[in-house]
């Protein structure tokens, strides 16, 4: 519950009940790591096509790549 609603101040979106429905096309996860590094997704892709979801799971998974240590300090921060 806890993971939802940080997803959704994070991101401003609705995540609903279903956490992994809401977050298979990746684009509150983009979103929600564009708060934290404004910037880090510059493109999140809206098309409800698999391959443009995986770009944007894929793009987040990059990003906190990037920019953990920074993401790390953030969630210290929300603690």
């Amino acid at each position: 519950e806890q993971v939802r609603l940080l997803l959704e101040e994070m991101s401003g979106e609705p995540v609903g009940e279903n956490l992994l429905e809401s977050l298979n096309s990746g684009v509150i996860l983009c979103n929600a790591l564009n708060v934290v590094v404004p910037g880090a997704i510059p493109k999140v892709n809206t098309s409800k096509l698999p391959f443009m979801k995986m770009e944007n799971i894929s793009n987040f998974i990059k990003g906190c790549r990037t920019h953990l240590v920074i993401i790390l300090y953030y969630h210290y921060i929300i603690i």
